[in-house]
């Protein structure tokens, strides 16, 4: 006698279970009763659980999903701060100016009081003490969605190159010790507003890396032509008199 689709699959169901620890035996016995081949009937035991995509005869997509079993719920341990903690604690992050997590737990034992007293914070029963008691890395965890959103993408759009990679030197803000003006760092910033396609205003910065001078020049892409000429500008503003043998250097 055939077995319908639905016996073969109440068959799978109650099999399912056992295959991983009598694979063989078990996969003998689907073959037997199921009319499976050996390769099909281990297939099919190994999907359970899962969803698999297949196309009809008529080239129609249908999925073929076995039951899965209860996910087992886990318990973890209970948070101590209701949202209301977080909620006044996220205030008090945006009234402060958003300082991290070790600066606004100092902040919050005396912070906390004098919000309270002028009335910038209207705290339930026990929220003042639990605000007070948080740790920074609590402080963290709670403020770790928001700081993603807020934080910013770089705005500099220039890739480095390898071409004169090896040939300059590149050295950190400690290693300048040049006492006297005229090494410049150049940089350009991008106003893309964060869709970099197309063209787009950008800033040439030049600082001088002795005295901490900048000047700033826009340019409308970064053409050389416009580049080279905010160069030009520039060593025009800044030009001195031999008093300053370093500059452009």
């Amino acid at each position: 006698m055939r077995l319908t689709m639905g016996t073969r699959d109440e068959i799978l169901r109650t099999m399912a279970e056992a295959y991983k620890k009598e694979k063989g035996r078990m996969l003998d016995h689907v073959v037997e009763v199921a009319g499976y081949n050996r390769a099909y009937a281990s297939y099919r035991l190994c999907l359970c659980g899962k969803r698999l995509f297949l196309r009809d005869c008529g080239g129609r997509q249908v999925i073929l999903k076995a039951e899965r079993k209860k996910p087992v719920k886990r318990h973890g341990r209970k948070g101590i701060y209701e949202p209301e903690v977080e909620k006044k604690l996220v205030k008090i992050w945006r009234i402060m100016d958003y300082p991290c997590g070790k600066r606004l737990a100092a902040m919050l034992p005396w912070l906390v009081p004098k919000l309270e007293h002028h009335n910038e914070l209207v705290l339930a029963p026990g929220i003042s003490q639990k605000l007070q008691e948080l740790s920074a890395a609590t402080i963290d965890r709670m403020l770790s969605v928001r700081k993603k959103r807020m934080r910013l993408k770089a705005r500099s759009v220039t890739k480095p190159g390898t071409l004169l990679k090896q040939k300059i030197p590149v050295r950190p803000f400690a290693d300048w010790d040049d006492a006297r003006p005229g090494f410049i760092k150049m940089d350009m910033v991008a106003h893309e507003g964060g869709n970099p396609s197309g063209e787009y205003a950008l800033t040439l910065n030049l600082t001088d890396v002795s005295s901490g001078w900048t000047e700033l020049r826009a340019v409308k892409n970064k053409a050389q032509k416009w580049v080279f000429e905010a160069l030009g500008l520039i060593s025009k503003q800044i030009a001195l008199p031999a008093a300053r043998p370093g500059l452009g250097q």
